[in-house]
C-alpha cells in the first residue's frame, strides 16, 4: 500500500499491487495527481508486471486499475475527470456549484499506450491487448481486444 498526500494532507490511500521494484514506486510518486480532491480521490491498482514511465500524469480522480503487462510510455496523460461546460456560465462559477465529473477507468491486460497520447475521461475502458499509437487522443471506450488505434481522436486502424 502507498500513501501519498495533496497539499500537505493524507488523502485516501492508494492501493498499488504488484510493483516490481522501487523505480516504478518512484514513478507513481511523480505521475499520479489529485487535481480535485474536494470531489472525489480514487484508487489506482496495478497488476504486477505493469510498466508506467516517467513523465506521465495519472489523474486519480476516478478510480483505475491497470491491468498485467500493460505499458504506459512517457508522456502519456490518463484522465478520469473533466469539468461542465454546460451552457454560457463562466467556467468557474459552473465548477463551485457543480464540481466536476468523473468516471472510473479500466486498462485491460498486455495494453501498451505508446508516448504522448492522451486518454480522457470519456475513454472509461481500453480492453485487452490494445495497442494505441504515439501521440493519439483517445476519446471514448476501446471495447474490442488486441486491436490497433491511432490519431487525433484516436481511430481503429488494424488488428493485434
Amino acid at each position: 500500500m502507498l500513501e501519498l498526500t495533496y497539499m500537505g494532507k493524507n488523502v485516501e490511500k492508494l492501493k498499488v499491487i504488484g510493483l516490481f521494484g522501487n523505480d516504478l514506486r518512484k514513478v507513481l510518486h511523480e505521475a499520479i495527481f489529485f487535481p480535485h480532491p474536494e470531489y472525489n480521490t480514487g484508487t489506482l491498482k496495478v497488476d504486477e508486471p505493469a510498466a508506467i514511465n516517467r513523465d506521465s500524469i495519472i489523474d486519480v480522480t476516478g478510480n483505475i486499475t491497470i491491468g498485467k503487462n500493460s505499458m504506459i510510455s512517457d508522456n502519456t496523460r490518463i484522465y478520469t475527470h473533466e469539468h461542465y461546460l454546460e451552457g454560457h456560465d463562466i467556467l468557474l462559477n459552473v465548477q463551485a456549484i457543480k464540481g466536476v465529473k468523473w468516471l472510473d477507468k479500466k486498462i485491460g491486460s498486455d495494453v501498451w499506450i505508446n508516448a504522448n497520447t492522451i486518454v480522457l475521461m470519456k475513454c472509461n475502458e481500453i480492453s485487452d491487448g490494445v495497442f494505441i499509437g504515439a501521440g493519439s487522443i483517445v476519446t471514448k471506450p476501446i471495447l474490442e481486444p488486441y486491436t490497433i488505434w491511432a490519431g487525433n481522436p484516436a481511430k481503429k486502424i488494424g488488428n493485434r
